[in-house]
């Protein structure tokens, strides 16, 4: 018997297991590790536990679906909407079980399979209504659009190479590539100086990030919480991942900051800038910060940024700083919506990636 149900934390370690058969043991252990963190201490939960959909095959889990709340604001109120994150599916458990339905005429008689088990698990209620995702796959981008998800306009992923330093490190040795690598690093777009001095933030987050997150609410058509509690659960208190935080202030007041971190992919020095906010006046503070964060990553070696984003804004600093659209496929990776009006959306990295 199939059952396409809610979620539920003793569902734990079958999901974990379905994360280690499809993804690797690696990935298994970054979601244990994540798991008491992501499920217990999310302050947009309304309440502990886990959130999600699977499907279950005679006891047996076979997919997947985390549903994450957004905190999701449109016109400076909140809105109940989930993003789907982590989906997980067998795929060759999915057509044998679709197989053996289809032979014992229960495809009728069970939920809706018309559109197959991931298009209803994303039309279960425990899914929500209002829903976005980004960063799918490509099979799990057409089974949303399928069930009428769309592009947002304005979102997608951005990068500009920092320099060529630490990558030549490897082919010349590390003086050389300081020499050979600065002269190389000329012909990158250039970083300008911020015009706002942006300051390390090692502490905790304050009770100045609530005054900016309502700022933010009554200036954006569509943003999802950024408040003090969210920002500190979630670049505070992650359980595997080190964020610098940067803030330009102004007598005290705090006009806007920035999160990025780093990591080594493809033996490549990286970063990502994971989220960054800043009040529309002044409006060289959104500037300043990107600066002081590129300047930061130059100097610690940092061979390429990303930033995903969402926002004319926030788009047209990235540009402005040597930025560049990546597509996926010739297309942008844009954020999908469903049942979601079409307003500008104000999104980053850290919404809706599972941690």
């Amino acid at each position: 018997m199939l059952e396409i149900r809610a979620g539920r934390d003793s569902d734990k370690l079958q999901i974990l297991a379905l994360i280690k058969e499809i993804f690797g043991a690696e990935e298994a252990e970054r979601a244990e590790r994540r798991w008491h963190w992501q499920w217990q201490e999310d302050p947009r939960l309304g309440s502990p536990g886990y959130c999600g959909v699977v499907a279950e095959w005679n006891g047996q889990v076979i997919a997947n679906l985390s549903c994450l709340p957004s905190g999701l604001h449109l016109a400076g109120q909140p809105v109940d909407a989930y993003w789907f994150a982590d989906a997980l599916a067998h795929w060759g458990s999915i057509r044998r079980v679709m197989r053996e339905l289809k032979r014992a005429g229960e495809v009728d008689g069970g939920p809706d399979l018309s559109k197959g088990i991931a298009a209803a698990m994303l039309n279960h209620p425990a899914a929500g209504v209002a829903q976005l995702g980004k960063h799918l796959t490509d099979p799990m981008a057409v089974v949303a659009y399928k069930i009428g998800s769309t592009d947002q306009k304005d979102t997608g992923s951005w990068a500009r190479i920092i320099s060529f330093r630490q990558p030549m490190e490897k082919y010349v040795g590390k003086p050389l590539a300081q020499l050979l690598g600065w002269m190389a690093d000329w012909v990158l777009p250039r970083i300008p100086k911020p015009n706002r001095e942006a300051r390390l933030l090692e502490g905790s987050f304050d009770e100045r990030f609530d005054d900016l997150w309502e700022q933010a609410k009554r200036e954006c058509q569509g943003i999802t919480r950024r408040d003090r509690a969210t920002l500190e659960w979630r670049y505070r208190k992650h359980p595997d991942t080190a964020y610098t935080v940067l803030v330009v202030e102004d007598k005290g007041e705090l006009l806007g900051y920035l999160v990025y971190a780093c990591f080594y992919r493809h033996q490549q020095y990286r970063a990502q800038i994971v989220d960054v906010l800043a009040g529309q006046c002044p409006s060289d503070t959104l500037e300043s910060l990107l600066s002081a964060a590129l300047r930061r990553m130059r100097r610690d070696g940092v061979h390429k940024v990303e930033c995903y984003a969402g926002g004319k804004i926030l788009i047209a600093a990235l540009e402005r700083m040597g930025f560049k659209q990546r597509l996926h496929n010739g297309k942008p990776q844009s954020t999908l919506i469903r049942r979601i009006p079409e307003v500008e959306l104000y999104v980053t990295r850290g919404d809706g990636d599972g941690g």
